[in-house]
């Protein structure tokens, strides 16, 4: 804005240096110099309004989602009908970072810009997070650069930096000889002496609905065998510690995952908020399930110190089916955990 003052105060003064020449000099071109002088801020705003009031800056990530440690950027693009250039259009990305509350702010300005421009920032993908961007200010001026206008701007957009999948080598072989915890089995299931009935969950085959007994209940009725039933594998982590820990930990939850839904097993993802405490319970049935997992998790902060989800017992935070809960940290092995 300092820089478009001093323009406006030198253009007042050859507005008046045009003025002097044009009262004390009666030659036509004085007269003509002075109206030109006078009408050029007017047919500069006139020429430049059509490109103005079309454009607007649209923020996106680029690819939307990033595996840690490659590369992705924002991209600002500039979109609108006018084919006059932009003397000059500046910007505000106010970047957001979830892990630590941290908040930095990218301050670009561009000159004779045409109404199809990209530019580029990288984004930071160190640490496993999600980082939201906003257009906080966005600005163009007209062709002699007297008069800004502000452009429409798109809403905020997130881009999550995920982790690298780092599966274990092998199922734990005790995991199918596990005695099963299980706590406030849900209404309605029952054992029979091969099989029992339990309320569908997404992820099931639909070779195994009882559809006679969903047809008296009006609602879909699962028959499991009793015999060969495996418990629910239930993954725990804690969202706190140094951002090199938390990274190795979510590679290794991340591998534990995609281990299981390449064998088509479904299971869960349990962690605490590590500042309220509140409990954050997801089941993953397929990729998108696991993707919608990864983000509330990133999307959550990591303090150095924090609550861990060990601190509720296992009875207290699961009402379910039977499950083998595993603690995973950023060690090489998995813990088993008991109620």
């Amino acid at each position: 804005m300092s820089a478009m003052w001093g323009r406006r105060i030198l253009y007042l003064l050859v507005l008046l240096g045009a003025f002097l020449v044009y009262i004390f000099n009666t030659h036509y071109l004085a007269a003509f110099c002075f109206w030109a002088v006078l009408a050029a801020p007017v047919l500069s705003l006139l020429l430049s309004l059509p490109v103005l009031l079309t454009c607007r800056l649209e923020l996106r990530g680029v690819p939307t989602d990033v595996v840690r440690g490659e590369e992705g950027r924002w991209e600002v693009r500039l979109l609108g009908r006018g084919r006059l250039p932009l003397a000059r259009v500046a910007f505000t990305i106010r970047l957001r970072h979830a892990m630590d509350g941290e908040v930095e702010r990218l301050r670009l300005a561009y000159r004779g810009i045409s109404p199809k421009a990209v530019w580029a920032e990288p984004v930071d993908g160190t640490h496993c997070e999600a980082v939201t961007g906003t257009l906080t200010s966005a600005w163009a001026s007209d062709l002699l650069r007297l008069f800004s206008l502000p452009l429409r701007r798109s809403p905020a957009v997130t881009v999550l930096v995920l982790p690298v999948s780092s599966p274990p080598a092998a199922l734990p072989r005790e995991w199918g000889n596990q005695p099963a915890q299980a706590y406030a089995a849900r209404s309605g299931q029952r054992m029979g002496e091969e099989y029992e009935l339990r309320d569908y969950r997404p992820g099931d085959p639909i070779r195994s609905v009882h559809w006679k007994l969903s047809s008296k209940r009006d609602d879909l009725i699962v028959r499991e065998s009793s015999r060969q039933q495996r418990p629910t594998v239930l993954l725990t982590v804690d969202r706190f510690g140094f951002p090199e820990e938390a990274d190795r930990t979510l590679d290794r939850l991340l591998g534990w995952s995609d281990l299981l839904l390449g064998r088509e097993f479904p299971h869960v993802i349990q962690w605490v908020h590590p500042e309220t405490g509140a409990l954050r319970t997801h089941r993953i049935v397929d990729r998108f399930s696991q993707y919608l997992c990864m983000e509330a998790l990133l999307e959550d902060p990591l303090p150095p110190v924090g609550r861990t989800v060990r601190d509720l017992p296992l009875k207290d935070r699961w009402q379910g089916e039977a499950v083998y809960p595993i603690h995973i940290g950023p060690g090489e092995e998995a813990d088993h955990e008991t109620a």
